[in-house]
């Protein structure tokens, strides 16, 4: 929070647009060897010294200080920039980490880091230089925020385990480290687009015998790349071989509907995704956005749960746990966390507001307590 006041104090937060994707990492990342046991210490003293919320409030310094600097073109171009931050917020070692192809946007992009110099310092504890890549432009999610890799140790190790069952046709436990462990660190936008695509073809040639798997891996790679044409087409000769037309408004809110209903909540999603892409309903969209309600919902359980395990006296992650188990019906739970941090704190005021909700009359159909 101590970095977030920085920002504020120091001019930083200013609302013009960005459209970027980064990920912080120590330099010896990129070095061409792979990690030594020596960067390997460094990486994790590092690591430990500064915590998960340190680095989330300076990567929010970043984002802000760069969205006075730059001006987004509208042709949906992208570029990503590689440059260093020394521990006193000084930039340096700026280049190009890949081009979008012009020039001039190039060079636009490498513009906005050199004006944003210097950002505030590290976080306290952080002694290293790290290496911000950051990813300017349109493109495939290009509204979501700047990323932070909080264990580059484990990025290095997962990178080089991910590209050697690549090289080995183990498509199935490459697309396990780049998209499920990589993804969850860094963001997909911060992944090699090619070798997770990759991964994902092979995996789905692998599952010929099994129709239902291999639609699953296909609504997870054309949630990478929806424009992925290899991936589309494939899911499309599934659905006719299940007797539907995948052109077909109808026949796709059916399978939604009914993959729902099975618990496929992943092939629901997807489903929905390609039936609104033919034809836009409103009921179908109310049904999509109640699944994607669910999913952030239950991610955030696990989140929760991780916090919790850190910090099990926590009063904060109590009552945030409960409460999201209470947007998810699942009153019983909620109410067993509210009690839970009042034995952690008994004068705890929001605890005792919370359990009285629970306790409010339902509005019949158990939706709200």
């Amino acid at each position: 929070m101590k970095i977030l006041q920085s920002c504020f104090t120091t001019g930083l937060f200013v609302g013009t647009a960005l459209w970027s994707q980064a990920a912080l990492v120590p330099p010896q990342v990129f070095a061409a060897a792979p990690a030594t046991a020596d960067v390997a210490k460094t990486i994790d003293k590092q690591a430990n010294e500064v915590s998960d919320t340190q680095w989330a409030d300076y990567r929010t310094c970043i984002e802000y200080k760069l969205r006075s600097t730059w001006y987004p073109p509208r042709d949906g171009r992208a570029v990503t920039v590689e440059f260093v931050v020394q521990p006193d917020g000084s930039i340096s070692r700026i280049r190009l980490n890949t081009s979008s192809g012009l020039s001039i946007f190039d060079q636009a992009a490498i513009k906005a880091v050199e004006k944003a110099t210097p950002l505030t310092k590290l976080p306290a504890g952080s002694n290293e230089p790290i290496v911000v890549l950051c990813r300017f432009g349109g493109g495939r999610n290009s509204n979501n925020p700047l990323r932070v890799c909080l264990h580059p140790k484990k990025v290095i190790r997962l990178n080089e385990e991910g590209d050697r069952a690549l090289s080995e046709h183990r498509y199935s436990d490459a697309v396990s480290i780049y998209y499920d462990q990589l993804g969850r660190l860094e963001g997909i936008d911060c992944i090699d687009l090619r070798k997770l695509l990759a991964s994902f073809d092979g995996y789905v040639d692998s599952l010929k015998n099994d129709p239902n798997a291999a639609r699953l891996q296909l609504y997870r790679e054309l949630s990478v790349d929806s424009s992925y044409t290899p991936a589309r087409e494939s899911l499309n000769a599934i659905i006719m071989n299940m007797g539907s037309n995948p052109a077909s408004f109808e026949d796709r809110l059916a399978l939604a509907r009914h993959a729902k209903t099975s618990g496929d909540i992943e092939v629901a999603i997807g489903e929905y995704q390609e039936a609104l892409r033919l034809q836009y309903n409103d009921q179908a969209h109310s049904e999509l956005f109640d699944l994607q309600r669910r999913i952030r919902l239950e991610k955030d359980i696990e989140q929760w749960d991780e916090f919790l395990k850190a910090h099990p006296d926590s009063v904060q992650g109590r009552l945030g746990r409960g409460e999201t188990l209470q947007r998810l019906n699942r009153f019983d739970d909620a109410e067993k966390e509210y009690r839970q941090a009042l034995s952690i704190d008994p004068t705890c005021e929001a605890a005792r507001q919370l359990l009285q909700q629970l306790r409010a009359p339902t509005n019949g159909d158990g939706s709200q307590r």
